[in-house]
């Protein structure tokens, strides 16, 4: 009879992927640290001060949730676990466990690129941009890592919403689409499904809803695209642009945006926040060499959400 050692069967084990050990994730933390030793690596020391495995340490820091400041220099991400601390590093450790890594490929995609900028569509539950917890969902990462190059972000959505979104590849291409998207000639219209008839609100289907935010005077325009008693398919653009204007000025006229998770209340919807920024249209500025004459873009008809809107309940449509 011939014996085998415990071991040896793990050992052969793990050789032919017959055994799978999962790293159990960390409870949420954050945590404030400072190195006072003459030399180390970030991974030994935070992975010691925190009680958590090396292996947890070095996901934290690809998703981007380790950040270091060097004596007078502001605070920076960094990604690399072997990172050479010196004495007085001070380090910030965001983790959540409630964060799930999204498939960003699926989820987004170009609209329209050209050498030094291009239009993109995000998907809902995508960030614009990273938070302190990480930046693995954010589509300005992605573009970073798929293009090997910084990325400049023009504008921003929410995360719950969808839509078109600018990035320039070069920081004097950001200055010139900055004052383009700035300028009063820049169109942004945006598709909205609100709860109930907004026709009753504004019976000639469309009009402006004015409600001061914040003590400052705000505008969107909206016309209505179809309705019925449920719900309302919106077109709404922004005359100023004020924090979560379009989400916050149709919960105060009573017809919050369906699937809001903040703003309204009987609201909810299982596909999430039907907002979106649909249309988009930038003038040729005079005297700049910005972009070739006024283009126009708009999210694929597919991702629309008047295809969303077609497919909903009971739409006894009024128009």
């Amino acid at each position: 009879m011939v014996l085998v050692s415990f071991s040896c069967l793990l050992c052969d084990a793990f050789r032919c992927g017959a055994l799978v050990v999962k790293m159990s994730c960390p409870p949420s933390f954050s945590k404030k640290l400072t190195f006072e030793s003459s030399e180390g690596v970030l991974v030994d020391f935070v992975s010691e001060q925190i009680s958590i495995s090396k292996q947890w340490v070095k996901k934290i820091l690809l998703r981007g949730g380790v950040w270091l400041k060097r004596g007078k220099s502001s605070l920076k991400r960094v990604r690399k676990a072997k990172y050479p601390l010196q004495k007085g590093d001070l380090l910030e450790v965001y983790h959540s466990s409630k964060i799930e890594d999204l498939e960003l490929k699926d989820l987004c995609y170009p609209v329209k690129e050209f050498s030094d900028w291009g239009v993109w569509y995000k998907g809902v539950n995508v960030l614009s941009q990273g938070t302190k917890y990480g930046d693995q969902n954010a589509l300005n990462r992605f573009l970073e890592k798929e293009k090997n190059k910084s990325v400049h972000l023009i504008n921003r959505l929410d995360k719950e919403a969808s839509g078109l979104m600018v990035f320039a590849y070069s920081q004097k291409k950001a200055r010139q689409l900055s004052k383009v998207w700035s300028h009063e000639r820049t169109v942004k219209t945006y598709q909205a499904i609100a709860k109930g008839d907004v026709l009753k609100k504004f019976p000639k289907g469309q009009g402006v809803i004015t409600k001061t935010l914040e003590g400052k005077k705000c505008l969107t325009e909206l016309s209505v695209v179809k309705s019925c008693k449920e719900y309302s398919l919106i077109l709404a653009s922004l005359k100023t642009g004020r924090f979560h204007q379009i989400r916050r000025h149709f919960e105060k006229i009573g017809h919050p945006l369906l699937g809001d998770p903040k703003y309204g209340r009987g609201n909810k919807n299982k596909e999430g926040l039907m907002l979106q920024s649909s249309f988009l249209e930038l003038p040729k500025m005079r005297g700049e060499d910005i972009i070739e004459g006024e283009l126009k873009f708009e999210v694929p008809k597919k991702d629309q959400l008047f295809e969303v809107f077609k497919k909903m309940k009971n739409p006894s449509f009024k128009n």
